[in-house]
């Protein structure tokens, strides 16, 4: 879920779908934004080094943003 789209708090959840009724509640606590701090980004590989033809895998996580904030990430062979 993005950051900042939804207060801390315990919302109500309902669902239909084709005729499946559900109802449950969602606790929300949005800890990814504190004031006065830069945005900060964190990149996980699976391995340090890779060769020709591997599978790349990047993960990561993108901290003190808001949702509608514009990322950009480019990757660069070194």
């Amino acid at each position: 879920m993005r950051a900042g789209v939804f207060k801390d708090g315990v919302y109500a959840e309902k669902t239909d779908y084709f005729g499946y009724h559900e109802e449950t509640s969602v606790k929300i606590t949005d800890t990814s934004l504190t004031g006065g701090l830069k945005p900060t980004i964190s990149v996980n590989l699976e391995k340090d080094e890779f060769v020709s033809g591997d599978t790349v895998r990047i993960s990561g996580k993108i901290n003190n943003i808001y949702y509608y904030d514009n990322v950009s990430v480019k990757v660069n062979k070194t």
